[in-house]
């Protein structure tokens, strides 16, 4: 009764494992396959690939540990494959992180831009924008052209023209206890010469 139990244990925790790692691998191919239209890092690849690559590590030390009760050539070797595939997925997630990334194949999409989908991708588009340089050295007309009229420009006495341009990226009900409003904004800022020195994402949650 007891080696059933142990048995039964050892079968549930391999599928609760083997389920993370479908998991963590189905993100990263997805996360994976983003970059070209959002520009996802690919620290956020990386990290789903280690946590595939872990979860089969730690699968393949749970059939090392069942096999001491019941030493099998087949489990041995499942536990041999299963070991090598973690280390797999583990070398895979430090090649990614520390070989690319995430711009390399970032292609800015206007259309995605003025009419995006869900918030996430919205914001990982905007975070894309910033991070990947893609407005750096244009002039107004050229942001303007790729992202439209922004919403908000800060204007200054001192200035005849605006240095900050604001485009508004998600807004959406935060209030989890009391009344809040997460506002993503683009914030793209002009040089002396009128061109894009710095594209940053400003990311924060207002209570009201």
């Amino acid at each position: 009764m007891h080696r059933g139990f142990r048995t039964l244990g050892v079968v549930v925790v391999a599928l609760m494992l083997l389920a993370v790692a479908a998991l963590a691998a189905t993100m990263a191919l997805d996360r994976h396959a983003a970059q070209e239209s959002l520009g996802i890092p690919s620290r956020e690849v990386a990290l789903w690939l280690a946590l595939a690559g872990a979860a089969i590590l730690a699968l393949a030390a749970l059939l090392l540990w069942a096999r001491r009760a019941r030493p099998r050539a087949a489990v041995t070797a499942l536990a041999i494959a299963a070991g090598l595939a973690g280390l797999a997925g583990l070398g895979g997630a430090v090649a990614v992180a520390a070989t690319t990334t995430g711009c390399e194949s970032f292609r800015f999409d206007r259309a995605r831009w003025l009419h995006p989908g869900p918030t996430d991708d919205a914001v990982a588009l905007a975070d894309a924008v910033a991070r990947c340089h893609v407005l750096t050295g244009l002039d107004r007309a050229g942001v303007e052209h790729l992202l439209g009229s922004p919403g908000v420009t800060d204007e200054q006495p001192s200035t005849p023209r605006s240095r900050t341009w604001v485009y508004g990226v998600a807004y959406e009900d935060a209030g989890l206890i009391g009344p809040a409003m997460r506002e993503v904004l683009l914030r793209v800022r002009f040089g002396p010469d009128g061109r894009v020195t710095r594209a940053r994402v400003q990311d924060e949650t207002r209570t009201y």
